[in-house]
């Protein structure tokens, strides 16, 4: 079952409330990425108050096989305050496509274009236990704000035309091979 299916599933499944974690693709593995069932979370969270909201994420959290889909979701929904600093997630060493690092994608592991929440990490070298969703979302909460960027739904075609900007983008460092441009394809299929 697709992972879009799944979500649909779930979210019928709970009168249109917010999914279940186990409906956002797992990011670790990077393969199985895919935009749309998290851009569905944001704006299904989005359409709550915010203490409301702020309960769900904490809901998703404590699911023990969050395993940092909740870390996209605040990467996705809080925003540095004014002056301050909203840091990565504390999961390992990312593995950047071309060359690039964290300067690049002050959002790690995601950068989000045109609403549109682009994995740019291949995976993680970690010694150790990463940082567990629960604790980021405190974090996030405490160092952060609620952001006012709203998400939509995407339609096919504005999800292409983001995705070929994605590819364009001057921050590569070197020339996107085949590989890459069919892993950044595959998360908006």
């Amino acid at each position: 079952m697709s992972a879009l299916v799944a979500l649909l599933l779930a979210v019928a499944a709970h009168g249109g409330d917010v999914p279940p974690v186990s409906a956002l693709p797992d990011f670790y593995r990077y393969q199985q990425y895919n935009v749309e069932p998290y851009i569905r979370a944001a704006v299904a969270l989005q359409s709550l108050d915010r203490a409301t909201a702020l309960r769900r994420l904490h809901e998703m959290a404590q699911d023990p096989n969050a395993d940092a889909r909740v870390i996209v979701l605040c990467r996705m929904l809080f925003a540095p305050r004014l002056g301050g600093e909203f840091r990565g997630p504390l999961i390992g060493g990312a593995l950047f496509l071309r060359d690039t690092s964290y300067s690049d994608w002050p959002l790690e592991p995601i950068e989000i274009l045109d609403g549109i929440p682009f994995l740019v990490v291949t995976g993680y070298i970690l010694a150790g236990q990463p940082e567990a969703d629960k604790v980021y979302l405190r974090y996030a909460e405490t160092h952060a704000d609620w952001s006012t960027v709203r998400y939509t739904l995407k339609t096919a075609e504005q999800k292409r035309e983001a995705l070929e900007k994605f590819l364009a983008s001057p921050k590569w460092k070197q020339p996107l091979d085949a590989s890459d441009r069919k892993f950044l394809m595959d998360q908006v299929q």
